[in-house]
């Protein structure tokens, strides 16, 4: 179907934005934010959430066809889901830990976001 043909398409751009903002963030963080070399790795993980963000599509859906109630409980669970990442990994590896946290409320978030994709059709 169509709707298929377009989830496909934005995750492989996606993913083609992600993996090329890996392979230039170095020579981007050099040239623009010299001060913030560090953060070079921090960065390349959090461009693999893109890879995540058609779940905006559903989420537009959710609200487009005012299943309010559906929308909101996906929202509070993946939220709740970061704040619990965040709290077990942020002390044990601190702003790596962040980052990783926000990947796993990305790919909870993705998860069930499908889930309610699934339960609207």
């Amino acid at each position: 179907s169509q709707s298929r043909y377009v989830k496909m398409q934005l995750l492989i751009a996606s993913a083609l934005i992600g993996i090329v903002y890996i392979w230039l963030a170095p020579y981007l963080y050099q040239f623009i934010f010299p001060q913030y070399v560090n953060a070079i790795f921090a960065s390349q993980l959090l461009a693999v959430g893109l890879i995540f963000q058609p779940k905006i599509l559903v989420d537009s859906m959710l609200y487009v066809q005012g299943d309010t109630r559906l929308r909101y409980t996906v929202v509070i669970a993946t939220q709740c889901m970061k704040v619990i990442a965040w709290v077990i990994l942020i002390p044990l590896y601190g702003f790596i830990g962040a980052v990783i946290g926000t990947l796993i409320a990305d790919m909870t978030s993705s998860l069930v976001f499908w889930w309610a994709y699934n339960k609207m059709r």
